[in-house]
């Protein structure tokens, strides 16, 4: 779905300014130094907003990520997104998966044979009233 990661365009000379075609349009005109900083500034504003907002929809159905970094951003150029990937080590907190931090990071569903297996304890889901009030942290 992706075209790259977000790492991979970080990583070009010209980043944030390459990711103007991505994010639909761009600010457009002149070299002076003032317009290449307010430029630059709405770029890593429109893509802040994007990822904030996808972070706070995983938050209201109460998944917890647990592993975002560049490289599990992906940068879709046909709808101008930016968009997680690789929920491996997410945790879905309304059910409990996932959400045994003291035993082991990893999702069972994805982990290991011999890891799920011979595991020590099965993840169970959280109270009834901790399941209810989970809400968006940001929001």
């Amino acid at each position: 779905e992706g075209d790259y990661t977000l790492d991979a365009k970080m990583a070009e000379k010209d980043f944030p300014f390459n990711m103007e075609g991505v994010l639909g349009g761009g600010a457009g005109g002149g070299r002076q130094e003032a317009q290449t900083t307010r430029r630059r500034a709405q770029l890593i504003r429109e893509m802040m907003q994007q990822l904030l907002t996808g972070l706070s929809a995983m938050h209201s159905i109460g998944i917890v990520h647990r592993d975002i970094k560049p490289q599990n951003i992906i940068v879709s150029e046909s709808d101008a997104r930016l968009k997680y990937i690789d929920f491996g080590a997410a945790a879905d907190l309304l059910v409990g998966i996932n959400y045994t931090p003291d035993e082991y990071l990893l999702d069972p569903r994805y982990a290991a044979p011999e890891r799920y297996i011979m595991s020590q304890s099965t993840p169970k889901a959280p109270s009834a009233p901790f399941a209810r009030s989970s809400r968006p942290c940001c929001g």
